[in-house]
């Protein structure tokens, strides 16, 4: 076996579990027509990354308010309908909208600043979805 290989399986065998590349996926929200907010809450520790994936019923404008601790926390948005992030957040209280076409998906991500990682700090965060 070639020396880099054996190197590569090595490493990936030493990683203890939380070191593992595999996420949760994305925790699905239905938008329906009829409500005008929806609020969620939650948190993130270690290395995990929260996201949430919206799912738009109509187009309309969708609009993120979000809250979160400056210190500890970061966002970024990312649409279907458009590579890359759609915006970064990383100043809180913070407020974003969007024109959403029929079939679009939103997913919103929170993850640990690196300085809240090095300390071990929890994220906090908050948001709410109206349109």
């Amino acid at each position: 076996m070639h020396l880099t290989t054996r190197a590569v399986l090595l490493l990936l065998t030493a990683l203890p579990p939380d070191h593992c590349f595999a996420r949760d996926p994305a925790q699905e929200i239905w938008l329906s027509t009829e409500d005008n907010i929806t609020l969620i809450s939650g948190h993130v520790d270690g290395r995990e990354t929260r996201s949430y994936r919206l799912r738009i019923p109509a187009a309309q404008v969708i609009t993120f308010a979000v809250t979160a601790d400056n210190t500890a926390c970061g966002s970024e948005i990312k649409k279907t309908s458009q590579r890359g992030i759609l915006t970064v957040i990383d100043r809180f209280p913070a407020s974003f909208s969007d024109g959403a076409k029929f079939g679009d998906h939103y997913i919103i991500s929170f993850f640990q600043s690196r300085l809240a990682w090095l300390d071990g700090a929890i994220c906090k965060f908050s948001f709410s979805v109206s349109s």
